[in-house]
């Protein structure tokens, strides 16, 4: 998997023999790019959720949803890639 910052946004490119499968991307938005970040310091869904709370100023709530939505989503793509 390569991931690239593109005009902003983190575009995630699965590789086949080394070679990127542009017929494959998952675009992340700033919330997504944030917590792909995050995912590289081996955070628990919780604690995924705590930094989104405080980096976005948001409601645990409204981070769960967000945090459990891109890790679906995600892990959709992984497997489909």
């Amino acid at each position: 998997m390569a991931a690239k910052v593109v005009g902003g946004e983190t575009v995630l490119v699965p590789l086949q023999s080394n070679v990127a499968d542009l017929s494959e991307m998952f675009t992340l938005n700033e919330v997504g790019s944030f917590i792909w970040e995050k995912l590289d310091e081996n955070e628990s869904v919780e604690g995924l959720v705590e930094a989104v709370v405080s980096e976005f100023e948001i409601d645990n709530e409204t981070a769960n949803t967000d945090v459990t939505s891109f890790l679906t989503e995600l892990d959709a793509f992984l497997v489909k890639a």
